[in-house]
């Protein structure tokens, strides 16, 4: 089965034909939700996933009725001509754009986190504004693939690859660093947001990390714009 949404139906529709899967239009009677389906079609066996996708929220739920594996990525295994990550060059937005330093934007996301020690923002558009970056590795979408992990005295920044981050402040690691970097965190707290983590990361941390669930406060901070990034929009 395929699970889509009304964005997609007629694409779906055409692109299955044939194939023997099914499509199960999202919010449409009589179509199951996907966990529901699988309880129907799986009880007591075991589901597999690719942790590194499947949002931690969702994860957690799976987990509660199923065994559950999710270190693995068969649709990679067969996937062979599947077409490689390149990464673009991470560049600055200016200030006439932006409105805001970037200092000045990391300074009201520490307030924001309260008593958390750490906030982990996975969520693309939110690195990007937080560090007033732009890249270009997703198609018509001015983000690059990253990680913040941000404590109240410093910030690493986990990026595909350096050496196209000249633009790039403060530490910046490789991006599959935030899996052992994040192990390493011990009796602390870690503020997460698990619609937008993934069900890998949340596994990743410590047993004695505290994991605070919440929204990203870069979420209310972006949304709220400033008078120079309201007239980028008009322009």
């Amino acid at each position: 089965g395929l699970w889509t949404d009304g964005r997609y139906f007629i694409q779906a529709e055409k692109q299955l034909k044939g194939t023997g899967i099914s499509l199960m239009k999202i919010g449409e009677d009589g179509v199951p939700d996907i966990e529901l389906y699988i309880k129907e079609q799986c009880g007591g066996m075991t589901v597999g996933f690719d942790g590194r996708v499947m949002d931690m929220q969702r994860g957690c739920r799976l987990e509660k009725d199923f065994r559950i594996v999710y270190d693995i990525d068969l649709v990679g295994e067969i996937w062979h001509d599947r077409p490689v990550i390149i990464p673009s060059e991470i560049y600055p937005a200016d200030i006439e754009v932006t409105g805001e330093a970037s200092d000045s934007k990391f300074e009201r996301l520490r307030r924001g986190m309260g008593d958390a020690d750490y906030i982990l923002i996975s969520r693309l558009e939110e690195i990007a504004w937080l560090y007033n970056l732009r890249g270009r590795d997703i198609k018509h979408t001015p983000v690059f693939y990253g990680f913040a992990l941000v404590s109240k005295t410093a910030a690493t920044l986990y990026v595909m690859d350096e050496k196209y981050c000249k633009a790039c402040i403060g530490d910046v690691r490789p991006y599959e660093k935030i899996f052992s970097d994040i192990k390493k965190l011990k009796n602390c707290s870690v503020m997460i947001d698990e619609n937008t983590v993934s069900y890998l990361i949340g596994k990743s941390f410590n047993s004695s990390v505290k994991k605070i669930i919440g929204k990203s406060p870069v979420e209310k901070m972006k949304a709220v714009k400033n008078h120079r990034e309201i007239a980028s929009t008009r322009n």
